[in-house]
C-alpha cells in the first residue's frame, strides 16, 4: 500500500540537534548512504556522506556506483579517508550510488565482510546491498537459500539479504525488497542498487533508522540527517516497516505489507 504525505517533508534546518548527534564515540551500528543524482559527482557526495556517518562505524567503508551500464565497487577495511583517495573517487563516476561504513555486529572484521555486499543474481547480473542492523533469523534464511542453490562468500547477514532479494526478483526491484522485508526478523536499514536499474535506488527500514533526502532531480538515503547537510534541506523520516523507491521523478514510500 503506497503512502506519502507531502507535509512529511521538513527542512533539515528545523531538525532538533542534540548532543547525541555530535557524539563521535564509536557506537554498535553502521552508516548507510544512497544517492540518485545524474550530472553530479555521486562518488564524492557519497564519500562526504560516509565521512559524516563515520561515528556509526570505523572498521571498513565502501561504495557501489552505477554508471548506467555497470556497477563499480570499491571497499576496504579502514576509515573512510583511508579507503578512498582523490584518484579512487574520480574513477567511481556514475549517476547513482550506495555506500556503507561498518561496525560489525555479525561477521568478523574481514575485508570480505566490508560493504556494500555485491552478489551476482541467477542470471549473472550484479546487485549491491548496504545494511545497518542485525537479523535474528539469518541461519534459517541462509539454509533455505543454500538449498535453493545459492552460495555464500561472507559470514554476515547482508549477503543473506542480497540473495533473498534476488530470489524474489521478477523485474520489479521495489516489490522484491518489499516481499523480502516480510522475511527479515530483527533490525535493518538497507539500500539496494541493481546493475540493470541504474535509475532506481530502493531503501527499507525496521528497527534501524533511515531517512530520505529530496533535491531538484536528486534523491538521497542516509542513516541520519547530518549526512545530508550541504546537499539538501528537505528530509523525510521513514516509519517502521517502510520501503522507499527512489526514481528520477519521485520517491514513493510503501509499507512492507
Amino acid at each position: 500500500m503506497q503512502k506519502f504525505d507531502p507535509s512529511a517533508v521538513i527542512p533539515l534546518s528545523s531538525v532538533a540537534q542534540t548532543e547525541d548527534e555530535f557524539d563521535l564515540r564509536p557506537k554498535e551500528e553502521c552508516g548507510v548512504f544512497g544517492i540518485f543524482a545524474p550530472g553530479e559527482d555521486v562518488a564524492r557526495i557519497t564519500f562526504f556522506g560516509l565521512f559524516a556517518l563515520q561515528h556509526r562505524g570505523q572498521e571498513s567503508a565502501g561504495m557501489a556506483v552505477s554508471t548506467g551500464s555497470l556497477l563499480k565497487i570499491h571497499k576496504r577495511v579502514g576509515l573512510v579517508t583511508q579507503v578512498f583517495d582523490q584518484d579512487r573517487i574520480e574513477h567511481l563516476d556514475g549517476i547513482s550510488a550506495i555506500g556503507h561504513t561498518r561496525y560489525s555486529t555479525t561477521g568478523g572484521n574481514l575485508e570480505c565482510n566490508a560493504q556494500p555486499i555485491h552478489v551476482h543474481t541467477k542470471d549473472g547480473t550484479p546487485i549491491a546491498v548496504a545494511h545497518n542492523g542485525n537479523l535474528v533469523n539469518t541461519s534459517q534464511l541462509r539454509l533455505e537459500l543454500e538449498l535453493d542453490g545459492y552460495e555464500f562468500e561472507t559470514t554476515n547477514d547482508t549477503e543473506v539479504i542480497a540473495h533473498l532479494i534476488d530470489s524474489l526478483y521478477q523485474g520489479d526491484l521495489c516489490q522484491a525488497v518489499q516481499v523480502a522485508t516480510t522475511r527479515l526478523h530483527g533490525a535493518y536499514a538497507i539500500a539496494v542498487l541493481h546493475q540493470d536499474l541504474p535509475h532506481r535506488v530502493v531503501g527499507a527500514r525496521a528497527g534501524s533508522p533511515l531517512i530520505v533526502g529530496v533535491g531538484q532531480g536528486q534523491r538521497y538515503l542516509a542513516s541520519d540527517a547530518m549526512a545530508l547537510a550541504g546537499v539538501t534541506d528537505q528530509i523525510i523520516y521513514l516509519e517502521e516497516g517502510d520501503v522507499v523507491d527512489l526514481t528520477p521523478d519521485t520517491h514513493a514510500v510503501f509499507d512492507r505489507n
